[in-house]
């Protein structure tokens, strides 16, 4: 009797540990998860940072010509 009291708390401890395990497998897949999700997040904001940064800079080159154009009219009426 005593035997088969060992074997079934070994039999316990063994799937208790598997468990852990599986818990353990679940939760690093959740993170890997987690982390490409973030990943993705972070390279989508780093593409909408170059295209707001793309825009200004033609925004500025739009507005530094018509700047040059407008001096070139003053120059031609002061003259």
């Amino acid at each position: 009797m005593s035997e088969d009291r060992l074997v079934l708390k070994d039999r316990l401890v063994l799937e208790s540990k598997l468990v852990l395990e599986e818990r353990l497998i679940s939760e690093d897949r959740l993170m890997s998860e987690d982390r490409l999700v973030l990943e993705d997040k972070l390279v989508l904001e780093e593409r909408l940072i170059s295209e707001d940064k793309l825009a200004l800079e033609d925004k500025l080159v739009s507005e530094d010509k018509l700047v040059s154009e407008d001096k070139l009219v003053l120059d031609d009426r002061l003259m």
